[in-house]
């Protein structure tokens, strides 16, 4: 709900989790205290790119972090969104192309 920087993420292009950094540009206090926390949400089975969580590390020393974790390796992409509110996030299978991925 606040606007955020990119930072890098981590592996570069596959894995089974995906680790990225974000930094807060601007947090209003209320904002403010949510960026400690730690937050979980699990996508509904129905999707197809084998993501079995996403959890906000606000609580670790370097952090903020958000972290997907896969239930096999994939490929993956990942950007800021045009709003400076989001991550996207592109995901295939490891033996796509990556070609798939837009430019």
């Amino acid at each position: 709900a606040f606007p955020i920087q990119y930072v890098r993420h981590f592996p570069a292009t596959s894995g089974d989790e995906l680790r990225i950094r974000i930094r807060p540009r601007i947090a209003g206090r209320v904002d403010g205290d949510a960026l400690g926390g730690r937050e979980t949400v699990r996508p509904p089975r129905r999707h197809s790119v084998h993501l079995s969580e996403v959890v906000f590390e606000g609580d670790v020393a370097d952090g903020p972090y958000l972290v997907m974790r896969f239930s096999r390796q994939v490929n993956f992409r990942v950007a800021v969104g045009l709003d400076f509110r989001s991550v996207v996030v592109l995901v295939a299978d490891k033996g796509s192309d990556a070609a798939c991925f837009p430019k």
